[in-house]
């Protein structure tokens, strides 16, 4: 390859990472847009998991809170997750959630 294509590819490459982030930015926005709209929380976290999973290169999809002595977390919502965990499950908060 001759300096020419490996800037094109460069180029092109650098293009597709803006567009991305721009993509990205947008969906941050609009959803910080919907959180300050009045509704049911759980609507507005499932549209966060919704976006967030179908924009972000993402391995997990889930909403955990943080409670009260920062010890343990809240499973406030998640995809694919049984129904009766949700807002029940609470988990030790561990070092890899932590860090």
């Amino acid at each position: 390859m001759n300096q020419e294509s490996i800037t094109f590819l460069e180029r092109m490459d650098y293009e597709r990472t803006l567009e991305l982030r721009a993509t990205q930015q947008s969906v941050v926005a609009e959803l910080g847009q919907k959180i300050l709209t009045k509704g049911e929380t759980k609507l507005h976290m499932d549209l966060i998991l919704q976006r967030v999973s179908g924009t972000f290169d993402v391995e997990y999809d889930k909403i955990l809170e943080i409670l009260p002595g920062q010890e343990n977390v809240l499973l406030r919502a998640g995809r694919e997750c049984d129904d009766g965990l949700v807002e029940r499950a609470i988990m030790p908060l561990g070092r890899g959630i932590r860090d």
